[in-house]
């Protein structure tokens, strides 16, 4: 009953470990083996994964998107062109407009005065024309409809190094996509690996069930007729039936269990097929060591070099607060293409050279200097500090992995036992020399035995992928996996 206890502690938590929280729909036997059956290697999960896989698909059109972004904050540095139209209807025309009587009068009366003292010949013109001068002046400056169009141009010829700043951001925001596509796909690449050894690992459990309950059956078969011919009590029969049905509904949860895992796989690789793993665990033949590891965790870990990404952030911030203290000078231009009845007054075209600069603006640009400065030192110190969480955590992965194949070491002798104190046990019982409970012990302790060598691989292999990932270098595992030595169950 102990063995049994032991067995179920080990069992259930199967339940939990393979990311059940990310499934939707569990489908039973039927359901699967109604649909197309995917046999894969990790290799091929490895592909499908790459290229169907949601999250990374929007990681990468997010990686896309940041390269886009940073090449259009490039193109600050080049001249914006144009086109400016407009059509306009005033309520009246434009005009300029004076009373002129008076000036006339005035000069009507100095011409009576002084030209009758000149010549005819002269005088007789110039009395004419100060005859003919109006009375009042209208002249229209700009009609009431008109309308034009023109190309403009601007061109930003400094600004501090503002423009450039935001060029240098644009850079470092798309090495941060860069950096968290990465994580995504390593983060996937984990997933999948759990996922698809979790499988295998529920596939295994399921064949331990099956040979538990076809164990347990042969010998309730036995009991029954040994108590038939009155060798063994009815108490130790039905201690032999309780047996069989208990494994037979751990056979039951283990199946479903299986399909659950399934599913999470099928999630991982989005396809509906009922995909079947055909590779099995292994243990590399070489790892790097745990300086190795450190080093590569240090240089390529994707989230640290998203920390570095950052600070680039900071320090572009920063060269664009202080650009504020420069002044910003703009080239610009119009001229026009089209026009219909606009005063001949207005320019056809023009170009200048602005110029805006804050002289004082109540301390702001230093205050908002300082707080950059300060957002640096704060990335600096969680750098600082994730740089040894990760030494560390790959220091506790790599011991994890160590344990693991320890463990498994460790049972190739207890396996060994087992199967032989099973054989034991069967032929003292049909001898009359063991109970039920013995044998049913000994089957309970072989499944036992054999669980724990798969979870121990299992462990292996998924403190393997997480060490990888915590390193950056997923994408290694398939080429630790090709050169090992697979793992016979």
């Amino acid at each position: 009953m102990k063995n049994r206890l032991i067995l179920y502690s080990l069992f259930i938590p199967l339940f939990l470990i393979f990311g059940i929280g990310r499934v939707f729909a569990v489908q039973d036997s039927t359901e699967l083996s109604s649909k197309d059956t995917l046999y894969i290697t990790l290799s091929n999960a490895f592909d499908i994964l790459l290229e169907n896989n949601l999250e990374i698909k929007a990681a990468n059109y997010n990686m896309l998107a940041k390269r886009q972004e940073r090449r259009a904050a490039k193109s600050h540095h080049l001249p914006n062109i144009g086109l400016l139209g407009n059509y306009t209807l005033l309520d009246k025309d434009i005009k300029l407009e004076a009373d002129l009587s008076q000036y006339k009068g005035s000069l009507t009366t100095v011409a009576d005065k002084y030209l009758p003292y000149l010549t005819p010949d002269i005088s007789v013109p110039l009395r004419q024309a100060v005859a003919d001068l109006p009375s009042q002046l209208s002249y229209t400056i700009q009609e009431r409809q008109f309308g034009f169009v023109a190309a403009t141009v601007t061109w930003p010829l400094f600004t501090g190094g503002l423009i450039t700043a935001a060029g240098k951001a644009a850079e470092a925001y798309e090495e941060r996509s860069a950096g968290k596509y990465r994580q995504i796909q390593d983060e996937q690449i984990t997933e999948l690996i759990q996922r698809y050894y979790g499988l295998q690992m529920a596939t295994q459990l399921v064949k331990v069930r099956q040979e538990v309950r076809a164990g347990i059956g042969k010998h309730l078969s036995d009991a029954k007729k040994m108590e038939e011919n009155g060798m063994i009590s009815r108490a130790q029969r039905l201690y032999a039936d309780v047996a069989w049905a208990e494994a037979n509904t751990n056979l039951i949860i283990a199946s479903h269990e299986r399909n659950v895992v399934v599913s999470a796989l099928q999630n991982t690789l989005s396809t509906e097929a009922n995909v079947i793993p055909i590779s099995a665990f292994f243990f590399p033949t070489r790892i790097p060591s745990i300086d190795v590891l450190q080093n590569y965790a240090l240089d390529f870990n994707p989230q640290l070099n998203q920390v570095g990404s950052l600070k680039k952030l900071v320090d572009q911030k920063i060269r664009k607060e202080k650009s504020a203290y420069f002044p910003d000078v703009v080239f610009m231009g119009t001229g026009n293409i089209w026009e219909d009845d606009l005063s001949d007054h207005v320019p056809d075209w023009f170009i200048g050279v602005g110029v805006t600069f804050d002289i004082f603006d109540g301390f702001a640009r230093d205050y908002k200097i300082r707080a950059a400065k300060l957002q640096k030192e704060e990335i600096v110190a969680l750098e600082d500090n994730a740089r040894n969480d990760i030494k560390t955590v790959v220091i506790k992965t790599y011991t994890e992995l160590l344990k693991a194949e320890a463990t498994y070491r460790s049972l190739d002798v207890s396996l060994e036992f087992a199967v032989e104190y099973l054989r034991v046990q069967e032929r003292s019982f049909a001898e009359g020399f063991a109970t039920t409970t013995d044998v049913i012990d000994a089957n309970l302790n072989l499944a036992k035995v054999k669980i724990e060598r798969l979870k121990a691989v299992y462990e292996y292999d998924i403190a393997f992928a997480i060490l990888l990932q915590y390193c950056g270098r997923s994408e290694d595992y398939l080429n630790y996996f090709q050169d090992a030595k697979s793992i016979e169950y």
